[in-house]
């Protein structure tokens, strides 16, 4: 019969979906298994099927959000999910040589840069959430960034290593002035020992590393300086 289809349990959603897809006239007739009999119900207009429809929609949340939603939530989301392989990556490496017995700071390194990478992906959210508000009352020092990658250093370290800062003493007597840090750079702890001192820093970094997606956005919001090697005006700010 054209007009006759069997709509089946809910608790088998894809039939469900099955039926959805097959579509109704205005005037239906529905079969409902039931616990040894069959169980009739007459549609008589079209709303009722449309409500019918709803009912038993597999349709997912997400595409029931507005459009301007799904896209925002894609531009979100892909980045993220994408970059979030990285960490997910050290964390089975540092897994791996841990089973198979490699020494120990082949495992601790891996597992350093599994941790700042879990911690970068929830703080550039705070960050990027509150950069309207900060670069429109404090475009010049960006404090409120620098407690973000201050916490972001100091949480990494944590569970490796603790920093010993000589010297903090003297760093008061500048009296507000801008100050140059130089080190050796002989690895990438520099970089975190450094946000341990609790002051506003920003670091210079040649131009490349602010195309990197996320990275360098969050260095760019931050107010780290890019610099161009060969261009003497490169870097003034």
């Amino acid at each position: 019969v054209r007009n006759t289809c069997t709509v089946f349990r809910r608790r088998s959603r894809l039939q469900a979906q099955k039926i959805v897809a097959s579509g109704v006239s205005h005037q239906g007739m529905f079969l409902i298994p039931g616990r040894g009999k069959s169980t009739f119900a007459h549609s008589t207009s079209f709303s009722t099927f449309q409500r019918l429809r709803e009912q038993i929609s597999t349709r997912s949340s997400f595409s029931r959000l507005p459009k301007f939603q799904r896209r925002l939530l894609l531009f979100v989301g892909v980045p993220y999910g994408l970059l979030s392989i990285i960490p997910i990556s050290f964390t089975g490496l540092a897994l791996f040589h841990k089973l198979k017995g490699s020494p120990s700071e082949i495992v601790r390194g891996y597992s350093f840069f599994a941790t700042t990478g879990f911690l970068s992906i929830p703080l550039s959210v705070v960050l990027f959430a509150s950069s309207p508000f900060v670069l429109l009352f404090d475009w010049d020092q960006r404090l409120f960034f620098n407690s973000i990658q201050h916490v972001w250093g100091s949480l990494t370290c944590y569970p490796f290593l603790r920093p010993t800062v000589v010297g903090m003493e003297k760093l008061p007597s500048v009296g507000g002035q801008p100050v140059v840090y130089v080190s050796n750079h002989q690895s990438w702890l520099d970089i975190y020992v450094l946000l341990w001192l609790g002051v506003p820093i920003k670091f210079i970094s040649k131009r490349e590393i602010f195309y990197i997606p996320l990275v360098g956005w969050v260095m760019g919001l931050i107010g780290h300086i890019s610099l161009s090697r060969g261009d003497r005006k490169s870097g003034k700010g």
